[in-house]
């Protein structure tokens, strides 16, 4: 049996590359192959970052996060992808996709974070004048959307089509790790305690995925691993946490998921704070209408997500219950049923791919494969 799991995972490992490779332009990285060619997106590539470094293709990441920053608004506003193709090289449903949607959402509140995270504590690259300036602009713009009382900051994560308007756990972290990055040591502080005084919750054993809810968010447990911000006394509690998440498919992005009356209520309170294009509000209720029926983005395995919830489970000592659960995906799809474990979305992810690759080697130096 191990050796058809260790020719199994060595399968998946060709298969993981090759998808990298297809996904790989001069430009960076598409974010598939497929549904996503000809768009560079900045959270896929973020997400994947330890994976390309292993396979040699920092320099390909350095050119598009320079892109990235190169679109950066007056006000700071960063895009969620860019798109440097002609899209004359592009299919024409490709094209009506890119006519309709907006790479700025205004109710996004991780890519400006994810990008500084990248650019001064992943690559730490030496940008010219021009991009020191935009630099300093995605830098005021978190700024204005953290809550002077509080200091955390409003929008969505990744799952872009579930939550608009709250102070999520994931993003908290992100902000406090690029508030350390900075020199900001006591304004990470400050963000520090109030994750722990407004976040942890002694009756779950766990940190909330907003003050006052109830939802484990794994990826959010991830980062406080990753960033050293979880408090060791509750490492073992998170852990086991974390395991709930299990599913005979893979892990699944948070728990318990929310009901369609939430999400709903959610895009509704969008709708009034934000100002967005109707193509752009079209585009999104349709992930609305997914995560309504309990799909897409809510509650559901994020091979990403998956992936990097693996190494947190390395980190945290409990390394039987990784090797289980890694060995359950099958695939790079942008995620998988829960229940059935039927492939959803688009096809070769690429951070699917990439975070499959730094958590394989993890494995594998840790001598478990």
């Amino acid at each position: 049996m191990r050796g058809l799991v260790k020719a199994h995972l060595e399968s998946m490992h060709r298969r993981a590359v090759d998808v990298v490779e297809r996904c790989r332009c001069s430009y960076g990285f598409w974010a598939s192959p497929s549904n996503y060619r000809g768009q560079l997106w900045l959270r896929d590539l973020y997400y994947s970052l330890r994976g390309l470094a292993s396979l040699g293709y920092l320099r390909e990441a350095a050119t598009q996060l320079q892109l990235t920053l190169r679109a950066v608004g007056e006000r700071g506003e960063v895009p969620d992808y860019v798109v440097p193709q002609p899209k004359a090289s592009l299919s024409a449903r490709s094209i009506v996709g890119l006519l309709m949607d907006s790479p700025y959402r205004p109710w996004a509140a991780d890519t400006p974070l994810l990008l500084l995270i990248a650019l001064r504590g992943g690559l730490k690259l030496r940008l010219p004048g021009q991009l020191s300036r935009k630099l300093k602009l995605v830098e005021d713009g978190v700024e204005r959307l953290r809550d002077p009382s509080t200091g955390l900051i409003k929008g969505c994560d990744y799952r872009d089509s579930l939550l608009f308007d709250l102070p999520l756990l994931s993003n908290q972290v992100d902000l406090y790790l690029t508030l350390k990055l900075s020199g900001r040591l006591s304004e990470a502080e400050r963000v520090r305690q109030a994750i722990e005084e407004l976040y942890f919750s002694e009756e779950l054993g766990y940190y909330r995925d907003v003050p006052r809810g109830h939802r484990f968010d794994v990826l959010a447990h991830v980062k406080l691993v990753s960033s050293n911000a979880l408090d060791g006394r509750r490492a073992e509690l998170v852990a086991k946490s974390m395991i709930k998440a299990s599913t005979p498919y893979g892990l699944l992005n948070f728990y318990p998921p929310y009901t369609a009356a939430e999400v709903w209520r959610s895009w509704a309170a969008c709708q009034r704070a934000f100002k967005a294009s109707w193509g752009l509000r079209f585009l999104s209720s349709r992930g609305v209408e997914a995560n309504a029926r309990g799909s897409y983005q809510n509650a559901t395995v994020w091979p990403f997500v998956h992936n990097l919830a693996v190494e947190a489970l390395l980190d945290l000592g409990f390394e039987r219950e990784a090797l289980r659960n890694f060995i359950k995906l099958r695939g790079f799809n942008e995620y998988y049923d829960p229940r059935t474990g039927e492939a959803r979305g688009s096809r070769d992810q690429l951070w699917s791919a990439a975070t499959w690759i730094s958590t394989y080697e993890r494995l594998v130096e840790a001598g478990l494969l």
